[in-house]
């Protein structure tokens, strides 16, 4: 069977679960069309992109192409956690308005363990205003991922880091009430909803 008609299920975190994708539901003509669109116009699509969901549209053929693991499209904690804050308008914890919040927060434990979400070069470690100690990595395509409240970093700046390697630990420094992780992605320096892929993740 053709790798792009293989049954891929992605799941997207920032939102429930009704709003998972199945990519079987999506045309097997346009499936086809895309998958013998060359390499070079796929890559055109991860830079001309202004969000992850045409991203996601084409995932398997991009992981065909060896690209998923250089956009941002994996969560960075492994280990239990729980949403605390979406991406988009909510009230601050702070002042009690309604205020857009540009990424998505994971209430962890302290010290667990942070992950780079995609392969990519380590721009900035140290403290930076509410984000406290945040680590930005920039990614190929216009994509970087910042990882904010940190408590300690693994990594320094000028650094190489592989997508899913440690670059540090969940804390509580800058602007925050509890141990967490903020996470942002923006795309060519703009931030953008966060989208994760999983592959046979159940409904």
């Amino acid at each position: 069977m053709p790798r792009f008609l293989i049954r891929v299920r992605v799941k997207i975190e920032s939102f429930p679960n009704k709003y998972s994708i199945d990519m079987l539901k999506m045309w097997p003509l346009v499936l086809c069309v895309m998958a013998s669109l060359p390499y070079s116009l796929l890559e055109e699509l991860a830079v001309k992109s202004k969000s992850l969901y045409p991203v996601m549209e084409v995932v398997d053929l991009y992981q065909k192409a060896n690209m998923l693991d250089r956009i941002p499209l994996h969560c960075p904690i492994k280990d239990k956690r729980r949403v605390s804050s979406r991406y988009g308008y909510r009230k601050d914890p702070f002042t009690g308005k309604y205020k857009f919040h540009a990424g998505i927060d994971y209430a962890c434990d302290l010290a667990t363990t942070v992950h780079a979400a995609a392969s990519g070069e380590v721009i900035f470690v140290g403290f930076r205003g509410g984000y406290g100690k945040c680590i930005e990595i920039k990614h190929k395509y216009g994509f970087s991922t910042i990882y904010g409240h940190l408590s300690e970093y693994y990594i320094k700046k000028g650094m190489y880091v592989r997508m899913g390697q440690i670059i540090g630990f969940v804390g509580t420094t800058g602007r925050s009430t509890g141990y967490h992780l903020h996470y942002e992605v923006r795309k060519n320096n703009r931030v953008i909803e966060p989208l994760f892929v999983s592959y046979g993740a159940k409904r």
